[in-house]
């Protein structure tokens, strides 16, 4: 049922996420104003009037899943929620999620008859973008336990941050990511893990408790680094012909591939079967430094796995 559409709770935190690290600045202060008050739930407790940064707005975010701290940075990065929560829906769709569609930025109170759901394949989706694009949000998703200092008038104090996602503690390569739960959504999560260059995301959505979504993704981590394995090529030994170009002085082309290659199979393969063909396009001068002009072609028992564009160098 990867398809199914879900209430997903503080899943959709996040989107929140990916949007505070595309459009923000870590380093970026204000301080908080009225709308706060908007926010309940999984708190950080954050106060009006308060001096807060987006880096600092992050943890409570990731670790805590504080719903204020996911309305603060909708409010910096938007202006207000509705506008921000716009910005949501615009990237999934962007993404490709196709069963998905947000009305706030935390998940609290989501129902799908208001039109805040998603499903397991598109939480995968959006969980993919932010830890391949954003690899930095580990260091705020794989912490088991900070402090947060809330800045006032009054002075300083500490808040102790836990991180809901308790595979950090024992999952060997664990990078993240989110957890989520409701008296609609119960129990839900995306874990993201990384052996020996393999990334893999596991999402669990509607289990019946906390226990059951952590035992079931550590089943389907495991289910997939025991299944899969990551055949890279960084071109090491390999020629690169130089084309001729009709026209040109000189008349040879030095050429690089755009970037490395790599494919996840799914299944046990032989590295030596992999097949790797040059194809050159018709060369007229005058070409540009960084064309197109040609590419690799992978492919593995008449299957394509892929290509990489070569460059001209010159």
């Amino acid at each position: 049922d990867m398809h199914k559409v879900q209430s997903v709770a503080s899943i959709s935190k996040v989107m929140t996420a990916i949007l505070a690290l595309e459009k923000g600045d870590l380093n970026a202060t204000w301080k908080t104003g009225k709308e706060l008050k908007q926010a309940y739930g999984s708190m950080i407790y954050l106060k009006e009037g308060q001096q807060v940064s987006l880096r600092s707005l992050l943890y409570g975010l990731m670790l805590r899943s504080g719903n204020d701290a996911a309305l603060e940075i909708a409010l910096h990065i938007g202006k207000t929620q509705k506008k921000f929560v716009q910005m949501m829906n615009e990237k999934a769709k962007e993404l490709g999620m196709k069963h998905t569609q947000f009305k706030n930025c935390t998940g609290l109170d989501d129902d799908i008859k208001s039109g805040h759901f998603s499903s397991a394949y598109d939480v995968g989706l959006m969980s993919r973008e932010l830890i391949m694009k954003h690899p930095g949000i580990s260091k705020y998703s794989t912490v088991w336990m900070d402090t947060i200092t809330h800045k006032t008038k009054k002075g300083e104090s500490q808040f102790g941050l836990t991180n809901t996602n308790k595979l950090v503690r024992f999952y060997d390569g664990i990078t993240g990511l989110k957890t989520g739960s409701t008296s609609k959504a119960k129990y839900c999560l995306s874990a993201t893990a990384k052996r020996n260059g393999l990334n893999l995301i596991a999402v669990v959505m509607a289990a019946p408790d906390h226990k059951v979504r952590f035992s079931e993704a550590q089943a389907l981590l495991d289910y997939g680094f025991a299944n899969c394995s990551l055949y890279q090529d960084d071109y090491s030994g390999m020629k690169f012909d130089s084309p001729a170009i009709r026209g040109g002085i000189p008349e040879k082309l030095t050429v690089y591939p755009k970037k490395s290659f790599s494919h996840t199979f799914t299944a046990a393969y032989d590295k030596n079967k992999i097949e790797k063909k040059i194809t050159y396009q018709e060369l007229k001068a005058p070409i540009k430094k960084g064309t197109t002009v040609g590419f690799i072609t992978y492919s593995y028992q008449g299957k394509t796995l892929g290509k990489v564009p070569l460059l001209a160098m010159q």
